[in-house]
């Protein structure tokens, strides 16, 4: 993979440290024979081959001498900061600009630096537009630094969903990027490569990124897919989780693997975790030949799941599997969840599980005293056992504020 290009890239940095130079020369454009060699003393400041012709840019005075023919009589503006190959807007931004003055522009990117072709007798009016543009820019940049961090932070919130806007935000300036951080690695997925692995650790180990990083998710559904595991079932060093883990608030399981089982056991601090999903959709677990209840017991013979029944409040389960799925097997889930005593779960959200009533009638009555809010979304019941289900639903759990069936 080619490194990325040097020079600046943040397009509100570039504009707010835009300075020009305009060359004392007058240039033009001009077409030249392929065919012919370049002469050695023509004035040439760039030269691009076309499919008919050599396109050249050279001074007047050297195309008057070889009684060329030419277009386009023009200065050339340099834009003096350093910009990226790579920076996207910088060109757009400028020509706008330009735009708005009805001055034409022929717009030309060196390796270090920007440069503006724009006719002749405009040249000192382009330069006055592009100096307005670097003040209003800075300006800009100014007043944003002067907000409360409160709008800040909800700047940077909006853009939660876009990562590419929350690197150029954080790029941007001291106040925004310490903003933006606080929303660019919120999520963790965990898959089945090294390269998930290797990114997942380093995330989580970085002194500023890791303190931020709200929810950790695992989609991977077998160990033996993992490459980063040793010959005795053991995680790579490089798997860490550091000092910073504290601050996970979700689990999140959409297929699991001992692994990762290994990881979570560096947590030594549970108590902010307050959301556990767990997701046993066909794609993981049907597919895969994996049955439900050696992988849920494995889990809660985990050194780190006993640990939860403290911290969570919100419960949520998918099943997603065949009808055809041997009902007993799944009934499981919430026997196991049954034997775990959980002191303080208020939110409990069940989709498209397919059980018998009766366990599940034990862990809501188990948790009645707490539970507050209820959603069973599509059960997988028999009609009439449903109807009955419902009906004692509000007996079971007097306190329920939300109860959502569907």
């Amino acid at each position: 993979m080619p490194d990325p290009s040097p020079g600046e890239s943040s397009l509100l940095k570039l504009l707010s440290s835009l300075r020009t130079s305009i060359h004392p020369d007058t240039f033009v454009f001009l077409t030249y024979p392929k065919e012919l060699p370049l002469p050695d003393v023509l004035g040439v400041e760039m030269y691009f081959q076309e499919r008919e012709q050599y396109t050249i840019i050279a001074t007047l005075e050297s195309a008057k001498n070889y009684n060329l023919d030419y277009v386009f009589p023009c200065r050339k503006i340099t834009c003096e900061v350093h910009s990226s190959l790579e920076a996207v807007g910088f060109m757009a931004a400028m020509s706008k600009k330009l735009t708005e003055r009805g001055i034409g522009a022929n717009p030309v990117s060196g390796y270090y630096h920007d440069h503006l072709f724009v006719p002749v007798d405009r040249a000192d009016e382009a330069v006055k537009a592009l100096e307005e543009l670097a003040k209003d820019a800075r300006t800009s940049h100014s007043r944003m630094d002067k907000l409360p961090p409160e709008m800040l932070d909800r700047v940077a919130r909006q853009l939660s969903n876009d990562k590419h806007a929350l690197k150029c935000l954080r790029l941007s300036t001291q106040k925004l990027g310490a903003a933006a951080i606080r929303y660019l690695y919120q999520e963790l997925v965990l898959s089945n490569t090294t390269c998930s692995w290797d990114y997942f650790s380093l995330v989580l180990s970085h002194p500023i990124y890791g303190r931020f990083v709200k929810s950790i998710e695992s989609s991977s559904p077998r160990c033996d897919c993992i490459d980063c595991v040793d010959s005795s079932g053991n995680v790579d060093r490089r798997v860490t989780l550091g000092d910073t883990s504290s601050g996970v608030t979700a689990l999140k399981f959409t297929g699991f693997c001992h692994p990762f089982s290994r990881v979570l056991a560096q947590i030594n601090d549970f108590s902010n975790i307050r959301k556990l999903e767990l997701d046993f959709s066909t794609p993981l677990f049907y597919c895969f030949n994996i049955e439900i209840r050696p992988f849920f017991e494995h889990t809660l013979e985990a050194t780190w799941f006993p640990k939860l029944k403290d911290t969570v409040r919100d419960l949520s389960i998918t099943q997603r599997l065949p009808e055809a799925f041997p009902v007993q097997l799944l009934d499981c889930l919430i026997l196991s969840l049954n034997k775990i005593e959980w002191s303080g779960l208020e939110k409990l959200s069940l989709n498209h599980i397919l059980l018998s009533p009766r366990p599940l009638e034990r862990l809501i009555r188990q948790h009645s005293e707490t539970l507050t809010s209820l959603r069973i979304i599509e059960p997988l019941i028999p009609p009439h056992q449903w109807t009955s289900f419902r009906r004692r639903l509000r007996e079971m759990a007097p306190k329920l504020k939300h109860l959502e069936c569907t």
